[in-house]
């Protein structure tokens, strides 16, 4: 069983056009750099949920879009005391050639959410109590 560098439940798998594949722990340092030539070929990106090895989110990346990676935490502060909340949506997206921006995220409850609605919807589902 394959060891990872951290608790980030997903990897990055990329499978250029020309066949070359890569599988990135994300929580590695330097993965950006190492991988370079990888990050702005046209080919495929998997989001893989480390157990089980499921992809939850594939983005197709044509020459000259620009494909990234993010998780972005979203919380709240207490007003009333010390007690914050947070939670990690992680995602991959690109910058299209017209300049239009995609984008796909894994929210913690497994909700997959589009576009930049991600942080509004975490905020309302941490105020419920709903994650």
């Amino acid at each position: 069983m394959r060891q990872w560098v951290d608790d980030n439940p997903y990897y990055l798998l990329i499978r250029l056009d020309d066949h070359r594949m890569a599988e990135i722990d994300l929580g590695e340092t330097g993965w950006a750099k190492r991988f370079k030539s990888f990050l702005r070929a046209p080919g495929q990106w998997y989001l893989v949920r480390k157990e089980g090895g499921v992809i939850v989110a594939t983005m197709l990346v044509r020459k000259g879009e620009q494909p990234y990676y993010v998780a972005r935490h979203v919380g709240i502060a207490s007003i009333v005391g010390d007690k914050k909340i947070e939670t990690i949506n992680y995602g991959i997206g690109k910058k299209r050639i017209d300049g239009h921006v995609d984008r796909i995220w894994i929210m913690a409850n497994g909700c997959v959410a589009l576009g930049d609605d991600v942080e509004p919807i975490s905020l309302d589902l941490l105020k419920s109590g709903l994650l």
